[in-house]
């Protein structure tokens, strides 16, 4: 990762490489694993000196870096984003600045329930695939 002067990531880079035997018993490096390699580069315009606005990032294989574009409320807690500019996702927060409710395209994701002291309570879990619901307590 590169920082800047006041801790702001500006860029990420992360590579993931998949070995395999050469015959000989020694494993070399074979090709990268697309999901888990990229390269983000993080651009700060806002009002708030520690959200990114923007950022592009830049995918293995892929010849132009899709855009996420972050937004925030007035606390600087991030509220959402737009992924490939078809993804959206949007982050709800209670009025103590603790996330309640998670949702991606429409579907709710995840829902926190707090209790008195502040502490979370109940975690529910909306995987998209199964629809399924788990709570954590």
């Amino acid at each position: 990762m590169e920082q800047d002067e006041i801790g702001n990531v500006l860029t990420k880079d992360q590579a993931s490489y998949r070995f395999e035997p050469d015959g000989s018993g020694v494993r070399r490096e074979d090709h990268a694993i697309r999901e888990q390699t990229y390269r983000s580069v993080y651009q700060y315009t806002g009002p708030q000196p520690h959200a990114p606005r923007h950022i592009d990032e830049h995918l293995v294989a892929e010849s132009l870096p899709w855009p996420r574009v972050m937004s925030c409320d007035a606390s600087g807690n991030q509220i959402g984003w737009v992924y490939r500019d078809a993804t959206r996702r949007t982050t709800d927060w209670n009025e103590e600045n603790r996330v309640s409710r998670v949702s991606q395209n429409g579907q709710e994701l995840s829902r926190v329930l707090y209790g008195g002291d502040g502490e979370r309570r109940v975690h529910l879990h909306r995987t998209r695939a199964s629809r399924r619901t788990t709570s954590r307590r």
